[in-house]
């Protein structure tokens, strides 16, 4: 089974912000397979399951709070990691200009609190994870605020299409595998950590 998680905050507050925008990502992807998210005891997620070009798809929306995202991815593995158990974290990322989407296999949580909390809870980083871009905030705004922050108009218009294009990446991991995925998607996707200043990101 390959498991897609769309990290966020739960809450009507948190609809629509920056740090929410994997959680808003893999709620479109759902749709667009006629999946179906309900709440499932036990793994502290909404989950939707379904069939995707012969491979056994799982979506799902963790309702902890972002920092506590890893509680659960974790009991998600142990519910259903089997053999051959993949896992994507989609997740929004500073270091990205906004409608950058790069998928990366393994590595460092990049300061991010979601996937530090995860690579905490299962011991390990060896996962892929798809990081969409939003941008630095402005010189002296805090980030822990930018990302908490509603879109603003030019990023709702944009939004579309970035998430068309997250969406394509996410498919072909499903479909077709990590390779290829990054070999199609990842080509020009613009680093802006060494050339911007400024926090990481945080809750």
């Amino acid at each position: 089974m390959k498991c897609i998680v769309g990290l966020g905050n739960p809450g009507k507050e948190y609809v629509n912000t920056r740090h929410n925008l994997g959680n808003l990502l893999v709620q479109s992807l759902g749709r667009d397979l006629g999946l179906v998210f309900k709440r499932e005891s036990g793994v502290y997620s909404f989950t939707a399951y379904g069939v995707v070009d012969g491979v056994k798809a799982a979506l799902a929306l963790p309702y902890t709070y972002m920092n506590l995202s890893g509680r659960a991815v974790k009991a998600l593995t142990a519910k259903y990691g089997r053999e051959g158990w993949e896992l994507l974290v989609v997740c929004d990322d500073l270091d990205f200009d906004l409608g950058t989407v790069r998928l990366k296999q393994g590595g460092s949580s990049g300061g991010h609190k979601g996937v530090e909390s995860i690579i905490q809870s299962l011991g390990g980083s060896d996962f892929c994870r798809l990081r969409m871009g939003i941008g630095r905030p402005p010189a002296g705004y805090d980030a822990a605020e930018y990302v908490l922050e509603k879109f603003g108009p030019f990023e709702k218009s944009a939004l579309p299409g970035i998430l068309e294009a997250a969406k394509k990446c996410s498919k072909t991991w499903l479909t077709e595998g990590t390779g290829k995925a990054m070999n199609r998607f990842n080509a020009g996707a613009q680093d802006n950590s060494k050339n911007r200043k400024g926090v990481r990101q945080d809750e």
